[in-house]
C-alpha cells in the first residue's frame, strides 16, 4: 500500500511523520506556518534556502505565513521579501495562530524545520493521490472482471473486492 511506502520513506528521511493519516494529512497541507527564526542565517540576513522552499511550495499551492515577535512593519518586510501571503506580528504562540488558520478554513502546519515541511507535505501528497490512483484502477479491473468472469464465484469474489477497495477509499478520504 502506498501509505506504508510512505511510512517507511519518512521513517529513512527521520521526516516527523508517525502513522498513516498524519501522512495523508501533510497531503492537504494548504498554509505553511514559520518563525521568522526558521528564515535567518547565522548572519541575520534571509536564508537564501528558505526563500526557494517557501517559493516552491507557493507553487505547489502551499501559501506561507509569517509569525515574528517584531514589529508590524518589519514583520510585513520580511514578509514581502520572504513571499510570505501574510504576517503575525509581536507574537510566539504558534499554537494560537494555527487555531486562528484553521477557523479561516486553512489546514496548517507549523514547520521549524522548513526543508522537513516541504519533504513531509510533498510525501502525503504523493501517498494520497497514489492510493487514489490504485483505488481507482482497482476498481475498474475488477468491473472488468466481473464482467468477462464466467465462474459465479469469481463474479462474487471481484464483487466483493471492489466493495471493500471503495470502502477503504472513502476511509482515506476521511482522514
Amino acid at each position: 500500500m502506498p501509505e506504508a511506502a510512505g511510512l517507511k520513506c519518512c521513517t529513512e528521511k527521520d521526516l516527523p511523520v508517525k502513522n498513516a493519516s498524519e501522512l495523508l494529512e501533510f497531503g492537504e497541507i494548504d498554509t505553511l506556518l514559520v518563525q521568522e527564526k526558521a528564515v535567518i542565517d547565522e548572519e541575520g540576513e534571509l536564508d537564501k534556502e528558505a526563500i526557494e522552499i517557501i517559493t516552491m511550495m507557493g507553487s505547489s499551492g502551499v501559501e506561507t505565513v509569517l509569525m515574528t515577535e517584531g514589529s508590524e512593519a518589519a514583520a510585513d518586510e520580511m514578509a514581502r521579501r520572504l513571499g510570505a501571503v501574510k504576517t503575525y506580528w509581536g507574537t510566539t504562540d504558534y499554537m494560537g495562530v494555527i487555531l486562528q488558520l484553521e477557523s479561516e478554513g486553512k489546514k496548517g502546519l507549523y514547520a521549524e524545520n522548513l526543508w522537513a515541511a516541504e519533504e513531509s507535505v510533498e510525501l502525503g501528497r504523493m501517498v494520497k493521490g497514489t492510493a487514489k490512483n490504485n483505488g481507482i484502477w482497482t476498481i475498474a479491473c475488477g468491473i472488468g472482471g466481473v464482467i468477462t468472469a464466467t465462474n459465479p464465484a469469481v463474479g462474487f469474489f471481484a464483487i466483493v473486492n471492489i466493495v471493500v477497495l471503495a470502502l477503504t477509499t472513502i476511509k482515506f478520504k476521511k482522514l
